[in-house]
């Protein structure tokens, strides 16, 4: 990363250098595997009750303590539990047990940040067969050395499963429902450093002349806090906004949200590419990694005032001024403008991998109505599915709406393990009407309450 020099005669050379540095988008780190599923799906207590790691430099770091399982979910994020070492040191684990049944353990770390988990050494760290439910055996304590890694965040994974089958396996499908859980390691750098890590605002883009708030949020990869730390996004390429953030208390491997005070204004309909990036981390002006140092989005602004009248959703379409790709892009325009008359959305026959969450839409009344509709006759070819999981578990969600109706269409539930296909939740008015409502797989011969049609709240 570059100096910014105060000369006058040498700012231009500097901009136009750093330029090149904030040019590549960085994707916010590798996707893993989360929608871990298993044949047989109960509370069997077979999951990981405690998990501890630190380090003899660190002693307190994480110790997190849960239930043994309870059959849905069977994945949980830890990943804002943070262990701290350093490259080729040594890490010290202790792990509980089942509670209910004996299981079997193992441990990941994903060392080469590919997104996926090694199942032989070394980002096979740790595997226990057999663990008991009580006593000695139930509890396992021990240390393992990191290999020689780069500074940055690295994902730890725990995978149980029963003692009576074959070793789980990172990502599933396991044969009981027992635990799947993930952590951070933070392999911190001596030299000021930090990462972009997601995009928090905006989500949804509204037209000038309100102004859309900009923020993105940064993780701290150096050894000591971070007190400062200068920022910059441009939108469609234009001038660039900059900032610096100071008076900072950020520990190391934990993250903190820029957001810019003045935020940017945009005029018509169409794709907006942002681009946000950091540098100067505690005015040090290095990056000791900077190729992840920028992060970009390209947000579609929907609307420019109030929806009225007739719509279509159409993923063949192509997005116009009348038509929407998806219907997550529809509820999104709802949301970012309201409605000003009755709406109607008449969807294309197709099958749409997606949801329709209906939040309170501003404007909606008993006459200017909201309607999803495929038309007579044709619920059969107007499909939208999507693979229900613990964190979205519904295909239709009703939250705190009203006057919304969804009709003549398939509404389905691909999950392996869970899915509401319709949640009405907190809402007035809304319905449902002469629609196919379906689950697929394993749902289809379910006798679990995590598989419901209807759910009313």
């Amino acid at each position: 990363m570059q100096k910014f020099f105060l000369q006058t005669t040498l700012l231009f050379i500097s901009f136009f250098g750093a330029s090149a540095v904030f040019s590549q988008c960085y994707s916010g780190g590798p996707s893993y595997c989360t929608n871990i599923t298993a044949s047989n799906v109960a509370g069997y207590g077979m999951g990981i009750q405690n998990v501890t790691l630190n380090t003899a430099a660190i002693p307190v770091q994480i110790n997190n303590t849960t239930p043994a399982g309870s059959g849905s979910p069977i994945y949980f994020d830890y990943t804002s539990m943070i262990l701290t070492a350093v490259s080729g040191g040594n890490v010290n684990y202790s792990i509980k047990g089942p509670s209910g049944n004996p299981c079997n353990i193992r441990m990941f770390i994903d060392y080469n940040n590919d997104g996926t988990f090694g199942t032989s050494s070394p980002e096979l760290v740790l595997s226990l067969s057999n663990v008991p439910t009580f006593g000695a055996g139930n509890i396992f304590s021990g240390t393992f050395t990191l290999p020689a890694l780069s500074s940055g965040i690295y994902r730890i994974r725990f995978a149980s499963d029963f003692s009576g089958v074959a070793v789980p396996a990172p990502c599933g499908p396991l044969q009981y429902s027992a635990e799947v859980e993930d952590y951070t390691l933070l392999v911190a750098s001596g030299t000021p450093d930090a990462m972009v890590a997601s995009i928090t605002a905006p989500s949804v883009l509204v037209a000038s002349p309100t102004v859309n708030s900009a923020s993105f949020t940064v993780r701290n990869l150096t050894n000591v806090n971070m007190t400062s730390v200068s920022a910059g996004y441009t939108v469609n390429g234009g001038t660039a906004t900059t900032q610096t953030f100071t008076g900072l208390s950020i520990a190391p491997g934990a993250s903190y949200t820029v957001t810019f005070s003045t935020g940017f204004t945009v005029p018509s309909i169409g794709n907006y590419d942002i681009k946000y990036w950091l540098y100067d981390v505690n005015a040090s002006g290095t990056q000791a990694t900077p190729l992840n140092d920028t992060i970009c989005r390209s947000l579609p602004l929907l609307c420019t005032g109030p929806l009225s009248g007739t719509y279509t959703i159409d993923a063949a379409g192509g997005f116009t001024s009348t038509n929407f790709t998806s219907f997550t892009n529809a509820v999104n325009a709802l949301r970012a403008c309201g409605v000003s008359g009755p709406v109607t959305f008449s969807v294309a026959a197709n099958t749409y991998v997606d949801t329709l969450y209906i939040p309170n839409i501003t404007g909606v009344s008993a006459t200017n109505t909201i309607t999803f509709d495929g038309g007579n006759g044709n619920k059969a070819t107007r499909i939208l599915t999507f693979p229900t999981t613990s964190a979205a578990n519904d295909v239709v969600r009703f939250n705190m709406s009203r006057f919304v109706t969804v009709r003549n269409m398939t509404l389905r539930s691909t999950g392996a393990t869970q899915g509401w296909v319709v949640h009405f939740m907190h809402d007035s008015a809304d319905r449902v009407n002469n629609c196919n409502i379906e689950f697929t797989g394993a749902a289809i011969s379910s006798g679990s309450s995590s598989f419901i049609g209807v759910v009313f709240e």
